[in-house]
């Protein structure tokens, strides 16, 4: 029986999404655009190295964006963070897979020439 895999990616990815909405919340920052970048960019990435356990990966960096800003400002409109980051996270699944399945193509000679 294989030993279990560390859940690294979405511990990562709930690393960066405390990141992202601490600096979300300062009051200072007034730019949506940059943290659903920054949201998008993180689930992107993670959800490339782990296009399994994507979803998972998406909420972790989404969730902690929502959470404080509806608990620190009663912002509950930033719940379209966690929609960003699974979006993300999905298109680097996507991404993931076919850049696994160019590998496989060309360790097994099927690849170009």
């Amino acid at each position: 029986m294989p030993a279990p895999r560390a859940p690294i990616t979405p511990i990562l990815g709930a690393i960066a999404g405390v990141g992202i909405a601490y600096v979300d919340t300062r009051p200072t920052w007034d730019d949506a655009g940059v943290t659903a970048g920054a949201v998008f960019l993180v689930a992107l990435i993670l959800g490339a190295a782990r296009p399994r356990t994507f979803w998972i990966t998406g909420l972790a960096v989404g969730i902690p964006v929502w959470a404080m800003n509806a608990v620190l400002f009663s912002h509950y409109g930033a719940v379209l963070a966690v929609l960003v980051s699974l979006v993300g996270a999905g298109s680097g699944a996507v991404l993931g897979r076919m850049i696994q399945v160019g590998a496989a193509d060309e360790e097994g000679g099927r690849g170009h020439p």
